[in-house]
């Protein structure tokens, strides 16, 4: 379904849970990854019943035009911009899959990842996949991942899961998601990990690293510094919040930025060095990289927690957005 639809309403209000999965595919910015990220999804091989809805805004012109007219993709426009959980909770509003399975314009799934998600799901337990490096030829696209995402490391040994998952790879049945949504869309960020810790708390969340996607890091120094800013700025956010958090204590002071920084190094090291030894060399390599950006991190942490105390004091306990 080729065109923009109202919230809720597919032809009327949609038949929710007569299809096994839907696929939700929030779109910002003119990225030209949409289009190979639709054909993956597109041809996965799958027993079940799936579709694929799509969420626009206003600044995402060239992605949209990319989309194609194909039966089971149902795209939502909107004039006005859209954050990524704006968009995501507009798509579950028409979702019609008794699984909601989250992924990004940016990321390329494996042929089997919906075989493997729904295989390990029940309809009291979210999955969340696993994410392997999109760009291992650049230096910054690498540092990218193991700042962000080497925690969903295929590598990680099976049966000890994260404390969170990410949007770009996580499945959430629906009557999950209506108990513990919807996405906040009140926070500056980190979204993904505010739903995913609360279903980690209710034991409601575990990990299949067979469920692999590939996610397409930025290649541009200065791009991968300026979100590395603003994930600071949200560790300083959860921190504050009523989640847990490996480190938290070490988020909720900003004199403590620094500490935080180099616990994260630290932790980069452990887990390669456990995970994957193989890649422990390249990581040692990029060791400049990762400092430089944890620099800026650590920045983005300590300014952000340092606005938040001057504004409301100790947000401790608080929950974020609040």
């Amino acid at each position: 379904m080729h065109e923009s639809v109202d919230p809720g309403t597919v032809g009327g209000v949609p038949d929710r849970a007569s299809l096994d999965v839907t696929v939700v595919i929030p779109v910002y910015g003119n990225r030209p990854s949409l289009g190979p990220a639709l054909e993956a999804v597109l041809g996965q091989r799958f027993s079940g019943t799936f579709e694929i809805v799509v969420a626009a805004s206003a600044d995402s012109t060239a992605q949209v035009a990319s989309v194609p007219d194909h039966p089971m993709i149902t795209l939502l426009t909107r004039d006005h911009r859209l954050s990524s959980a704006a968009a995501r909770n507009l798509a579950v509003g028409v979702a019609r899959g008794r699984y909601l399975v989250f992924t990004d314009d940016d990321v390329l799934p494996e042929p089997d990842w919906l075989e493997q998600l729904v295989g390990a799901a029940g309809d009291d337990t979210a999955v969340s996949g696993s994410i392997v490096n999109g760009t291992p030829t650049s230096p910054v696209g690498t540092a990218e991942y193991i700042l962000d995402r080497l925690d969903l490391s295929p590598s990680r040994p099976a049966g000890i899961g994260p404390w969170h998952g990410d949007t770009a790879n996580l499945l959430i049945p629906r009557q999950l998601f209506d108990r513990f949504g919807p996405f906040s869309e009140q926070a500056v960020g980190g979204t993904d990990t505010l739903i995913t810790t609360r279903l980690h708390q209710a034991g409601a969340l575990t990990f299949q690293p067979a469920a692999r996607v590939a996610h397409l890091n930025r290649t541009s120094l200065r791009a991968m510094l300026r979100v590395q800013y603003l994930r600071g700025r949200i560790a300083a956010q959860l921190g504050r919040g009523t989640g847990p958090h490996p480190a938290k204590v070490l988020l909720v002071h900003p004199i403590l930025a620094p500490v935080a920084a180099a616990g994260r190094l630290y932790s980069i090291y452990r887990r390669t060095s456990r995970w994957a030894p193989h890649d422990l060399t390249r990581t040692v390599l990029l060791t400049p990289l990762l400092v430089v950006s944890l620099v800026v991190w650590a920045a983005g942490l300590a300014t952000e927690g340092a606005q938040i105390d001057r504004a409301h004091g100790s947000l401790e306990g608080r929950p974020i957005g609040t």
